[in-house]
C-alpha cells in the first residue's frame, strides 16, 4: 500500500528530490496522474529542518541508511530527453519507447507520462507523430508461429505483454486461435486424408501431413491424429 512508502517519500521531498518521490508512488499507485497528486499532498504537509542523515517523520526518526538504496530512474534526465525528442525530432513514439526503456513502465503508463510532457511543455500536437494502434494481424501472426513452435505459454504471456490484455483475456484469445487451426483441417477436408493413413497404418506420415498443413507442433500435430485414431 502507499502508506507503507510514505516515509520514504517524505525523505525524498525533505531532500528536494520530487521526481524521484513521483516515480516511487508512480511505482506503487500505477497511475502517474495521481502519484503527483499525492506527492504534492505530502510536500504541503512538511515542514520544519531536516538533517541529511535523519529525517523526523510525525514521531518517528529514520535513518536515511534504512531506507530503500534501489536507485530510482534520473527523471531529471528522463524528462530533459523526452522533451528534446518531441520538440526536436517530433516523434511521440520514440518518446515514448525511450521512457519505456529508461523506466521499465509500461506502454499505457510511458504514453501517459509523455502526454503529460507535452501538454506542460505545449508541445505543437501537429509536430507530433501519431502512436500507431496495435497491429492484430502481427499478433495474430506472431501467435500463431508460436503455436507452430509448441509454446502456447509463452504465446499468452506475449499477447499479454502487446495488449495490456488480462491473463484471462490473452489466454482465450490465444485459446481461440488453436481452435481456428483446428477447424482450418475441416476447413480444407483433410480428415478424409489423415484417415486414409490410419487406415494404412502410416500414422507418422499422418502427424507429418498434420503438422505441414498448419502451424501446429508435434506434440500438437500427434495429439489431433491420437484423437481422430481412437475414433477408428
Amino acid at each position: 500500500m502507499i502508506e507503507n512508502i510514505t516515509p520514504q517519500i517524505k525523505t525524498l521531498l525533505a531532500q528536494n528530490r520530487k521526481l524521484e518521490a513521483i516515480s516511487l508512488a508512480f511505482e506503487q499507485m500505477g497511475n502517474l496522474s495521481e502519484a503527483k497528486s499525492y506527492v504534492t499532498q505530502l510536500e504541503n504537509e512538511l515542514s520544519g529542518p531536516v538533517t541529511q542523515e535523519i529525517v523526523k517523520l510525525d514521531t518517528e526518526i529514520v535513518p536515511e541508511n534504512t531506507l530503500d538504496t534501489t536507485p530510482a530512474p534520473d527523471m531529471d534526465e528522463i524528462k530533459k530527453q523526452a522533451l528534446h525528442i518531441l520538440t526536436q525530432e517530433g516523434s511521440k513514439l520514440k518518446a515514448v519507447k525511450w521512457v519505456i526503456e529508461q523506466t521499465g513502465w509500461g506502454l499505457k503508463e510511458s504514453k501517459s507520462y509523455v502526454d503529460d510532457l507535452q501538454d506542460q511543455s505545449i508541445v505543437p500536437e501537429d509536430t507530433l507523430d501519431a502512436i500507431p494502434s496495435l497491429d492484430m494481424d502481427e499478433v495474430k501472426s506472431h501467435v500463431l508461429v508460436s503455436l507452430g513452435l509448441n509454446k502456447k505459454l509463452y504465446a499468452v504471456k506475449w499477447v499479454r505483454d502487446q495488449t495490456d490484455w488480462s491473463l484471462k483475456e490473452s489466454k482465450t484469445y490465444v485459446d481461440d486461435l488453436q481452435v481456428q487451426n483446428a477447424q482450418q483441417i475441416k476447413d480444407l477436408n483433410l480428415i478424409p486424408q489423415i484417415i486414409g493413413l490410419l487406415e494404412q497404418n502410416r500414422k507418422l506420415e499422418a502427424v507429418k501431413f498434420v503438422k505441414m498443413q498448419t502451424s501446429w507442433g508435434l506434440r500438437e500435430a500427434k495429439d489431433y491424429v491420437d484423437h481422430l485414431q481412437i475414433g477408428l
